[in-house]
């Protein structure tokens, strides 16, 4: 059984983002495998402090008590991430940046100097939604993003979707069903 934590960073409740998350998370979950999902927008995940205090915690991440404690614990459990998000003004949503930034407790810095993560080796699967028609409109953004993903949490961004014009286009939403399955 694989373990899947599934980061939805839409502020829309039923948005395209939602509905390609769904039907991504479709086969797994007929499969049995676990899926984890938390809605960025409905959490209190505060900025970093830049205190630095995580660098130097082996097997622990953030000291602030807000809701970015459970979601280090399933990302450290989960076999594959998968994060989707809405892209407004060539940006992902506050919601994303919001873990992006917090993702900086992944990092460990021994007393010897040497650096290592305390997450690593994931999978990655990344969902953008955007307003542009043209799925590579936003490119240079999903590099980027998939880019810091990836090194933050020492891993591989193995799939990108991208939802284009605002709604789930047939071609994309048929290619993420199919996706997880056998």
């Amino acid at each position: 059984m694989k373990k899947y934590t599934v980061l939805n960073a839409s502020p829309r409740k039923s948005g395209s983002t939602a509905a390609l998350i769904e039907t991504l998370m479709d086969a797994p979950r007929q499969n049995g495998d676990a899926v984890t999902t938390f809605i960025l927008d409905k959490l209190s995940i505060h900025g970093c402090q830049a205190c630095e205090v995580c660098r130097h915690q082996e097997n622990s991440f953030c000291i602030q008590n807000d809701d970015m404690g459970p979601i280090y614990k399933s990302l450290q459990a989960a076999d594959v991430i998968v994060i989707g998000m809405p892209v407004y003004m060539s940006l992902p949503s506050a919601q994303a940046i919001a873990v992006l930034n917090r993702l900086y407790a992944n990092a460990y810095v021994g007393k010897d100097g040497s650096k290592s993560r305390k997450i690593s080796g994931k999978q990655i699967v990344t969902i953008y939604s955007q307003g542009a028609g043209t799925p590579d409109y936003y490119t240079d953004t999903f590099d980027l993003v998939d880019k810091v993903f990836g090194n933050s949490l020492d891993s591989t961004v193995i799939k990108r979707f991208v939802c284009a014009g605002g709604q789930v286009a047939t071609d994309v939403e048929k290619e993420a069903r199919n996706y997880f399955r056998g």
